[in-house]
């Protein structure tokens, strides 16, 4: 444990975090229910004494399920801690001993990110910078490569931590394992809270048995007629009188639901049927003499063989507070302290009750899934204590507009989930989908300023035989993440075509990895022209991959799945050396234009590997254009913006893409660093026979000459619209009437046809 911590290592996590990978953390989760399954049977059928052995177990099932060297927890003890539970893999070294007694203030650099519940991770602990060297040498002594720390916390108090550490090599913790080592920490947090108030009910009932001599248990003495025939004086501590007691039926001040299981428990003895004297009875409620209920715990015990008493004797003591505790903490282990909705146990717990009834009966079962829109930005902008305000809001308002019998969960972050027991008819769920959305549409109020919130949501419906709760969940956050990529705020149901292209995604992310090593991802050139006089000016590069599962994947397919897989400056290298290399073997004056999506122009390494690739092929970097869609800029402007600037300051040309469906202003327009601006194929359709389409792309032309860009048309496909731009004035062209996509030798090889093309006047 490090003498002085910082937070500011700390990574985000959770939904929306940079870096994570939806599909992959979703694998990892639905892997490792079994195991988390079999870890919380052990907490909740806990044994006498046997809580140190179930944390241990639980610390170790975790541990190397994910395939970590350390597990731990610390419990504080203030103004000290204590390594009270550790786990290490074969070969690695415990630091339990040396770590008892330790100082509160060894952590003090994270406390008050554990306070606020959110965790630490450090993947990199040798390369944390100097000015964190006592932090840092202090892991390292431990052989601490990658460490995650969750804290455990109880009622806002922070109680303790439980965290993973690696030492064989360097881990990336994703969600899903950032969600098991946090529901492990909630449930060991609740144990140890138990184990605590029970030891302290303990010593109290103690106590109250050494004082039996004063009464101060509720004692009475019950004939065979169950009237009792004597009430001690500490019944007056419930605001009964003892001689008004006597002579009635122990059992009238007993609350109704629990007499019938006291009556069949001390029936035999009663008639003599039983052999043992003394019976435990169950917790149970006495009515007061205030009017209200006091649980009672207790035995009764057959002393009708002893002369003075001559009855059977009940004696019993007010548990009322340890219900109190024991209830409370049920009901955290169970729920999530910031909104007070269900948690994810209660989730897995409902779901799959909820299931098995429904196949029992054949009923439909819905479940929604929701993720707000743009949450991170409310967080990063105003802090996470106005987040959790907002969500609690949220919260508040989704659990209003749900069915009686419909559970709402927050599943973790800004996410959410509506479970629906029994749907009878189908517009039942369309009708709740509108009633959450409206829910969320008026802004939400937090000091003096309104946040305007959505969320993307993902339904399924299941019913029949055999419903698989993880699969529902599963394909819930599924129709999530498409609702999301669909453009927000709006509802997905999961079908059987998402499905199918859900398994296309899974199966091209397994293959592209071997694709690219095994040089199966081509690139294809198409002749950009001189509308004028036909004459051939360059391609532009296109990246195909025809797969023998997939079949064609599209480059926009590709780019996306590079994206998610990390592998797009991969690809964009395969790209750089294919386009320069080809480039390098035309005629001179001959461009290459590589289309590239906004991670691919932002990405630090894509100067750096387009400066290789030219210095290899000998190319000059005035012989190659990048080009960015205008919907891809809009999305991250700045950065866009700054990319392009540094590549014109390298020599590079650059190109707006599909100009004309984004929305990029005239202001924007005129700062952007672009040479050439690309008319959308949707204007040049029309060009040649619709005045409107004529009108937009001469505005488009025009525009571009203000601001000393040039303009390329996309998807010429017949000389009427090549004459149509060329009498607008557009200088260049690109598209099936000048040759479609081929490869570098085939696009050598006709240059003297398309050379010979006539020219317009």
């Amino acid at each position: 444990m490090p003498s002085s911590m910082s937070a500011r290592d700390r990574r985000p996590v959770g939904p929306g975090a940079e870096g994570a990978d939806p599909a992959e953390e979703l694998a990892s989760l639905l892997e490792s229910q079994d195991v988390v399954r079999e870890v919380m049977k052990g907490f909740l059928h806990l044994g006498t004494g046997e809580t140190g052995r179930v944390i241990d177990d639980a610390l170790a099932r975790l541990g190397a399920h994910l395939d970590v060297d350390r597990s731990y927890v610390f419990v504080f003890d203030p103004p000290e801690m204590d390594n009270t539970h550790e786990w290490c893999r074969a070969g690695v070294s415990p630091e339990s001993p040396s770590l008892q007694r330790v100082p509160i203030d060894a952590v003090a650099g994270w406390l008050d990110e554990l306070i606020d519940g959110d965790v630490v991770v450090i993947e990199d602990v040798p390369g944390l910078p100097d000015e964190r060297g006592i932090e840092r040498d202090h892991l390292v002594s431990q052989g601490i490569l990658s460490l995650l720390v969750v804290p455990m916390l109880s009622l806002g108090e922070l109680v303790g931590l439980v965290g993973f550490d690696s030492v064989r090599r360097h881990r990336r913790f994703v969600r899903a394992e950032i969600g098991l080592l946090r529901s492990l920490a909630d449930v060991i947090t609740s144990v140890l809270v138990r184990q605590r108030s029970d030891e302290k009910a303990a010593v109290a009932e103690q106590r109250l048995a050494a004082l039996t001599t004063y009464s101060t248990d509720f004692i009475m003495i019950v004939g065979d007629d169950q009237l009792i025939r004597f009430a001690s004086p500490s019944c007056e501590h419930l605001g009964l009188v003892p001689d008004e007691l006597i002579a009635t039926s122990w059992f009238d001040h007993v609350h109704p639901d629990d007499v019938r299981e006291i009556f069949r428990l001390t029936r035999p003895m009663a008639d003599q049927q039983l052999a043992e004297r003394v019976i435990r009875l169950p917790d149970f409620r006495v009515r007061t003499g205030r009017g209200g209920w006091c649980w009672m715990a207790g035995s009764i015990s057959d002393v009708r063989h002893d002369g003075v008493v001559d009855g059977l004797v009940v004696n019993a003591h007010d548990v009322t507070d340890r219900r109190g505790v024991q209830e409370q903490l049920a009901y955290e282990a169970l729920h999530d302290p910031l909104t007070g909705l269900g948690n994810r146990t209660l989730l897995t717990e409902r779901l799959h009750d909820v299931c098995r009834r429904s196949s029992a009966g054949s009923s439909t079962v819905a479940l929604v899934f929701l993720d707000l829109d743009r949450f991170k930005l409310v967080n990063d902008g105003h802090g996470h204590a106005v987040g959790d305000e907002v969500l609690v809001e949220v919260a508040c308002r989704l659990a209003t507009v749900v069915r009686s019998g419909d559970t709402v969960i927050r599943f973790g972050g800004d996410e959410f989930v509506v479970l629906l027991d029994a749907v009878d008819e189908p517009d039942e769920v369309d009708q709740l989908v509108r009633r959450l959305e409206q829910a969320l549409d008026p802004p939400v109020r937090v000091g003096d300023v309104e946040y305007r919130v959505s969320a993307s949501m993902g339904v399924v419906l299941g019913s029949g035989d055999v419903l698989d709760p993880i699969a529902m969940l599963r394909d819930a956050d599924t129709a999530m993440y498409r609702a999301k990529e669909s453009g927000r705020g709006r509802a997905v149901v999961f079908d059987e075509p998402l499905r199918t292209k859900v398994l296309r995604k899974l199966t091209l992310l397994h293959r592209l990895p071997e694709a690219l090593d095994g040089g199966a991802i081509e690139v294809g050139f198409q002749p950009v022209v001189e509308l004028r006089t036909g004459r051939v000016i360059g391609a532009e590069a296109l990246v195909r991959w025809n797969d023998e599962v997939l079949g064609v994947v599209s480059p926009g397919e590709l780019v996306t799945a590079a994206e998610e897989a990390g592998l797009i400056a991969r690809l964009t290298q395969e790209l750089c050396g294919a386009s320069t290399r080809a480039a390098a073997s035309w005629p001179d004056g001959l461009g290459v234009a590589l289309n590239l999506s906004l991670a691919q122009l932002t990405h630090p390494d894509l100067i750096p590997t387009i400066s290789t690739a030219l210095g290899r092929h000998g190319l000059d970097a005035s012989r190659l254009c990048v080009e960015v869609t205008e919907s891809s800029l809009m999305d991250d402007q700045t950065n866009a913006v700054w990319a392009l600037g540094l590549l014109r300051e390298a020599g590079i040309r650059t190109a707006l893409d599909d100009f004309g469906t984004g929305y990029t202003s005239l202001a924007v327009l005129r700062e952007l660093p672009v040479d050439v601006l690309k008319v959308d194929r949707a204007f040049v359709r029309g060009v040649h026979r619709d005045e409107r389409d004529r009108r937009l792309v001469a505005a488009v032309i025009g525009l571009a000459g203000d601001f000393d860009m040039v303009t390329l048309a996309e998807g010429v496909e017949n000389v009427e619209q090549r004459s149509a731009l060329v009498a607008a004035g557009c200088s260049y062209g690109q598209g099936y009437l000048f040759g479609r996509p081929m490869s570098s030798d085939a696009f050598r090889a006709t240059l003297g046809d398309v050379l010979e093309r006539p020219s317009v006047t």
